[in-house]
């Protein structure tokens, strides 16, 4: 059965994956364990999806981002758009195996490709409107064209308030991470402390031992 995204749903799946892309990118960590920690933040938020549901929806917009990569840079092709490339690019932008750095195109002609290098986007880049005229949430890849700007309506609002209501529970959900791993090098380094602390008293007793003798 085919799972509906939407685009919050969506949105929040990318800003999770940027945040592990080091860790997903790392032999040390388990992308199955990856999956199921966004799956676990996800379901929090009120999105019921699984960690297999998850992953497959991230390797479907990389799939569909590498077509469009590779569909504009063949010279004659008409330029082709997909939703959340923007937001697929700031992740995996850097990797010239998935990101070629020199784009060729018959409108464009030679173009270089910026690297993505420094820190990711703020998460409330990722939220931001880019996919007008853009493709069906399945994230296959379509062909612009011209777009005209409708009024804001009662969803339309209601659909920003929620995506702001989202980037503060990540923003949160960040800095508490952050907050309990500084608390857990604290208590590892008093941890570290004490015993070396018990040892240096084990050898001043053992050299009063000798000394005895």
């Amino acid at each position: 059965m085919k799972i509906s995204w939407n685009r919050e749903a969506t949105l929040a799946l990318l800003a999770l994956y940027a945040e592990r892309k080091l860790k997903f990118d790392s032999p040390r960590y388990k992308n199955k364990v990856l999956w199921n920690e966004i799956s676990k933040i996800m379901k929090d938020k009120g999105y019921a999806y699984d960690a297999e549901q998850a992953e497959g929806r991230w390797k479907t917009l990389l799939a569909a981002y590498r077509r469009t990569v590779d569909h504009n840079n063949r010279s004659g092709n008409d330029r082709r758009e997909m939703q959340y490339f923007q937001e697929v690019e700031d992740i995996v932008g850097a990797n010239p195996t998935i990101s070629p750095s020199v784009v060729i195109s018959s409108s464009d002609g030679l173009t270089h490709r910026q690297q993505q290098t420094g820190a990711k986007r703020k998460l409330t880049d990722a939220f931001a409107d880019k996919d007008a005229g853009c493709s069906s949430s399945d994230g296959s890849a379509s062909t612009s064209g011209n777009v005209t700007k409708q009024p804001v309506s009662k969803k339309q609002k209601k659909r920003a308030a929620k995506k702001e209501e989202l980037v503060d529970w990540l923003g949160q959900y960040q800095e508490q991470a952050k907050q309990a791993e500084e608390a857990r090098m604290q208590l590892a380094n008093k941890f570290h402390t004490d015993q070396m602390a018990v040892m240096n008293g084990l050898l001043d007793v053992l050299k009063q031992i000798v000394n005895k003798k």
